[in-house]
């Protein structure tokens, strides 16, 4: 690995234990970019009853690949990580086993607990909540709650119609996906919602197709972790009434005794190994594998041309989907991943493949500003302001159209060009709080990977080489590596645009307000891609969220849930369709997956 990509591991890292995190569950996240540079073995690689893992790294020269920036990925982090045997002694018993604690784990943690029956859930960061905790809200497109249907509000009208839905909904996917799995979530996820608000300290508002936290609706907290009140709440609440939630513990393999897992392998806060037995079940809720390069080139090779950030959380590292795959587990959901705008290209520079969704600069190009593909042709931006006349997004969020238009250009990148006016011009646009700067910062919670200082984020940026910075457009084009004559033909273009104050050309056009023009020195511009919101493609699974191998039978004792299964959305989708791609988005899709693989475990 360069001294580069090293440099921007350590930066990583420090962001991470900024936030409090035990250095050996931080390096558990962070090791996927390394390895899939060929200098590290992740964690958990090498269970016992598997081959030393320096032996295999040696015998891994000949799998190493190449993908577009990416080089000398590591195709043996893909591979499936082996079951171990039942220990002499177990040291803890309980009726589940869940491993990771974000919405999904949170879930399955109260379910059991509500319902009288015993878990123990491990977590390998220093706090729960996971990736759920930095979601905005939650999003039922689908309706069936209470409040929903006091709204009356379900889609594609009210009263709510399992199989009208299912008909407005599966050409989405290209009727791909399993109708019976969606179905199944479809029935569920009012009915979870209504549960979950049924808990002390859980205060949650509906919006029709959304609810939000009432503290983030009030101000009092911050839309930045949004979800976390809920999160904490609900592992206090399932603490409370006896769950065993054992923290800062990597979950290693999977334990089998004759074809059944009955249990997981671990390595707990301590570095000591230790065996939890799950005597109806293990429920895998840790999340995709947007940082594991070798497993993003296996099962979802489109976003490794387009994606230049990995995510959505820097520990999304994949290997309890491998502990599956040690299993026999099929895959479903092949070639199927989002993505948010603006990721920065500089992992062949310094090595950063991960920033936070919050981070300023990331915010700043999240903004509407003169955007153009290579030749110099604009690309749309569909609204995020529910102004514009734009496609219906499920809740007038066009991100992922914006991203499947724009990395779907010339070299799956485009561009952005501002002048020395940004600091007041990404404010005129008006646009939602995931596409302006966020200021205020009284309301944030402490510690969080935020830093509160957005122009200082850009600052940062610039210094970094990732968003340029120029006294004349040719200088600009240059570092941009653009046709100069192109680029500045655009700027002219646009700049007349921005003085007629309507914009004649796009489908959808852009507002007014949008149109800042492009016209007082030093120039700003930025070489794009996405940042990968969430790997698509995971376990496949029954309706009840059972892992079923490649033969298509159940493997008995494991469950997961999304995005740790996959299938959610199809095959083969390219960001785009429905609000963040799926019918609940990603947090309650976490929350009420992990909620019917507990109740089909303990049924």
């Amino acid at each position: 690995m360069n001294e580069k990509k090293s440099e921007g591991m350590d930066r990583g890292m420090e962001r991470g234990m900024d936030r409090g995190m035990d250095r050996r569950a931080f390096l558990k996240g962070a090791l996927a970019t390394a390895a899939a540079s060929g200098a590290f073995a992740l964690g958990g690689c090498a269970p016992a009853g598997s081959a030393d893992a320096s032996s295999d790294k040696e015998a891994a020269g000949a799998s190493l690949i190449d993908h577009g920036v990416f080089k000398n990925i590591d195709m043996a982090e893909a591979e499936p990580i082996a079951p171990v045997d039942p220990p002499a002694t177990w040291d803890g018993e309980a009726d589940i086993v869940v491993v990771g604690t974000g919405g999904g784990g949170l879930a399955a943690m109260n379910y059991a607990v509500d319902n009288g029956s015993t878990v123990i859930a491990i977590e390998k960061n220093a706090e729960i909540g996971g990736a759920t905790q930095h979601a905005a809200g939650w999003f039922l497109l689908p309706g069936g709650s209470k409040d929903q249907e006091a709204l009356q509000y379900a889609y594609p009208s009210y009263p709510f119609d399992i199989n009208a839905f299912m008909r407005a909904i599966l050409p989405n996917y290209q009727f791909s996906i399993d109708d019976e799995l969606l179905k199944n979530i479809a029935l569920k996820a009012g009915g979870v919602m209504d549960w979950l608000q049924e808990h002390d300290g859980v205060e949650m508002t509906c919006r029709g197709q959304a609810f939000m936290d009432t503290k983030v609706i009030s101000g009092e907290h911050s839309q930045i972790l949004g979800m976390q009140p809920t999160c904490l709440a609900m592992g206090a609440c399932a603490t409370k009434k006896g769950a065993d939630l054992r923290t800062n513990t990597t979950c290693t393999a999977l334990v089998v005794e004759n074809g059944k897992v009955v249990g997981v392998q671990a390595t707990d806060k301590d570095g000591a190994t230790v065996h939890y037995r799950g005597k109806r079940g293990v429920i895998l809720c840790s999340g995709g594998f947007g940082m594991n390069l070798a497993m993003m080139e296996k099962y979802v090779p489109t976003a490794l041309d387009v994606a230049t950030f990995g995510g959505p959380m820097f520990y999304h590292t994949g290997e309890c989907t491998r502990m599956a795959l040690g299993l026999n587990a099929d895959m479903s959901g092949h070639d199927s991943w989002c993505g948010w705008l603006a990721g920065f290209e500089e992992y062949q520079e310094t090595g950063e493949f991960w920033h936070y969704f919050w981070d300023g600069a990331t915010q700043l190009c999240r903004n509407v500003w003169l955007t153009i593909d290579k030749r110099g042709r604009r690309v749309p931006y569909y609204a995020t302001d529910g102004k514009q006349d734009c496609p219906d997004f499920y809740g007038g969020m066009g991100d992922t159209g914006v991203v499947a238009a724009q990395v779907s250009r010339m070299g799956n990148r485009y561009y952005q060009v501002f002048d020395s006016n940004y600091p007041e011009d990404v404010f005129a646009h008006g646009l939602s709080a995931s596409a302006s700067p966020v200021t205020n910062t009284d309301n944030v919670p402490k510690g969080s990977l935020f830093s509160g200082d957005w122009l200082g984020d850009v600052e940062k940026a610039i210094d970094r080489g990732v968003i340029k910075k120029a006294d004349t457009l040719d200088e600009l084009a240059d570092m941009l590596g653009l046709d100069p004559e192109v680029l500045k033909e655009s700027v002219a273009h646009w700049n007349e645009l921005c003085e007629q104050g309507e914009d004649t050309e796009m489908v959808y056009p852009y507002n007014p307000n949008w149109l800042t023009p492009v016209q007082k020195p030093p120039y700003y511009g930025a070489r794009l891609g996405t940042s990968l919101g969430k790997t698509m493609c995971g376990v496949r699974v029954t309706p009840s969220m059972e892992v079923v191998d490649a033969d298509g039978k159940v493997i008995e004792g494991l469950y997961a849930n999304f995005s740790t299964a996959g299938g959610m959305v199809g095959e083969s989708n390219y960001c785009t369709g429905l609000y963040n791609t799926t019918i609940l988005g990603g947090n309650a899709m976490s929350w009420t997956t992990g909620y019917i693989a507990a109740e089909a475990a303990l049924q």
